[in-house]
């Protein structure tokens, strides 16, 4: 997982736990909403995201650049904690997965990988109806 990556993951869970939208983030965060979209579709590019937005983003998060450093490498390392919902959705998702085979999983790790709550009710919603 890139950095990138894992910011998206951050500002993604920022927006659905606090119940807002990527505008209202950007808007917070003093960074342009393209720029948030561009960044939680993983479409930074080859020079990735500056530090200067970081630091304009850790600002969003109500949180140093310093913490939002280590966010970025715990997601990288899947260490980052998330909300109890999301927790329980995935808990609920990885228990249906054991019925798959590898190649189902390969497709399913990269959804859900790139995925926000409400992506993860609709995989959970799926995956129970698939038995």
């Amino acid at each position: 997982m890139s950095n990138e990556e894992a910011l998206a993951i951050i500002i993604e869970n920022y927006c659905n736990r606090h119940g807002i939208s990527h505008s209202e983030f950007a808007r917070k965060a003093g960074v342009s909403r393209a720029y948030i979209n561009k960044i939680t579709a993983n479409k930074c590019g080859k020079f990735g995201v500056s530090s200067t937005i970081k630091e304009l983003i850790a600002k969003g998060l109500n949180i140093s650049s310093a913490q939002l450093e280590k966010q970025i490498e715990q997601c990288k390392n899947n260490e980052l904690k998330i909300d109890n919902f999301n927790a329980d959705v995935i808990a609920n998702i990885s228990n249906e997965l054991k019925k798959f085979n590898a190649d189902d999983l390969e497709i399913m790790y990269e959804i859900v990988c790139k995925s926000n709550s409400e992506r993860l009710k609709v995989i959970n919603g799926l995956l129970k109806n698939m038995k």
